[in-house]
Order: structure tokens, then C-alpha cells, then sequence
């Protein structure tokens, strides 16, 4: 068997498990939820198609791919330079190894752990402005 048998034959296999072959339409899942189809109803759409899988598997399938994808798009989004976005960012895709973290200067830690109190009410009410437009978009 050559290399490109090899390959070839990889490529025609077909997921076997029931996750892998609802990840593939899973997009398509998440834009009819968008559009306002009822879980349920894709559901038994799901079932009647002969997939057979009971609701709360297909709810924890949703939660999972869901998670995945808050996951992978933050990844994309974080701002590089940005240390807090370097906290939570996986480097495993990186080309070359993780850099060393050079040690805090005592001012920075001074800083970090006193922040200028104009700046820290900045940030407070940012925070309550958050909150409150959450609070009217809920009702």
C-alpha cells in the first residue's frame, strides 16, 4: 500500500459516532435555533431522518459544540500583548515554544496590586453601565 493508497483511504471513512456525525451538521442545527426552530422539532426531524438519539443527548451534544466554539472564538479574538487575554489563550497552536515570562518589576506588581483609583472607578462604572443595559435587555 503507497503513501497516497493510504491517504486516500483515510479519506473516505465516514465519522462512526453519533457526536462526530452531528458535529458535521451542528451549524446548520445552530442557524435553524437562530432562525427560531424549536430544539424539539430538530429533534424529530433528527430522528425521523433515522438518527436516532434521545433529546437530552442532542441537548448535551448542542452544549459541548457550543462551548467548543465560545472557546475557539475567543482564542481568535484575544488581543495579542494583551495579558489578559494571555491568561485564558491556549498557545498549544503556537509555531514555537511558550516564552518565558520575564519576573515583575516591583513597580508593576506595586501597580497591580494598587490601581489608581481614578482608573479603578473607571472601571466600576463601566461595569454598572454593563449591568444596567443588561438588566433593560432582559425585560
Amino acid at each position: 500500500m503507497t503513501k497516497t493508497d493510504a491517504q486516500q483511504a483515510i479519506e473516505q471513512t465516514a465519522p462512526t459516532t453519533k457526536a462526530a456525525q452531528l458535529r458535521d451538521v451542528m451549524p446548520e442545527i445552530e442557524a435553524k435555533l437562530a432562525a427560531g426552530v424549536r430544539l424539539g422539532t430538530i429533534h424529530q426531524a433528527l430522528n425521523d431522518a433515522g438518527f436516532e438519539l434521545t433529546f437530552q443527548t442532542l441537548k448535551t451534544y448542542l452544549y459541548r459544540y457550543r462551548k467548543q466554539h465560545r472557546a475557539r472564538t475567543a482564542e481568535r479574538l484575544a488581543v495579542p500583548g494583551d495579558p489578559r487575554s494571555e491568561a485564558s489563550v491556549s498557545h498549544a497552536t503556537d509555531a514555537g515554544p511558550p516564552r518565558p515570562r520575564e519576573p515583575l518589576s516591583v513597580q508593576e506588581i506595586d501597580r497591580l496590586m494598587k490601581p489608581d483609583p481614578a482608573e479603578l472607578a473607571e472601571r466600576i462604572a463601566r461595569y454598572e453601565r454593563i449591568a444596567i443595559e443588561k438588566e433593560r435587555s432582559r425585560k
